[in-house]
């Protein structure tokens, strides 16, 4: 049923940099209502980076996963603003 299981370790290395900040703020939250949004946020950024690259590789994305990307920003603004 999870279509993407497959590809998944090869978009790791690809979204490690822009998700490890997010890693790295569960320790710095205390609060575990932060870290379970910061975690579902990072699910997200991991989601629209699979997105952009099956994109890249020349795949025809479905309405919804083209407004899935564009949401990216707001979501890195998310992150940061519960990081602090």
């Amino acid at each position: 049923m999870n279509n993407g299981a497959h590809s998944t370790l090869g978009n790791e290395d690809r979204v490690s940099t822009i998700t490890a900040d997010c890693d790295n703020s569960k320790s710095l939250s205390s609060d575990p209502e932060t870290d379970k949004k910061l975690r579902k946020l990072n699910d997200k950024l991991v989601a629209i980076q699979k997105l952009k690259q099956q994109q890249k590789e020349g795949k025809q994305l479905e309405k919804n996963q083209i407004e899935k990307i564009s949401k990216e920003k707001e979501i890195l603004v998310e992150i940061q603003k519960l990081k602090i």
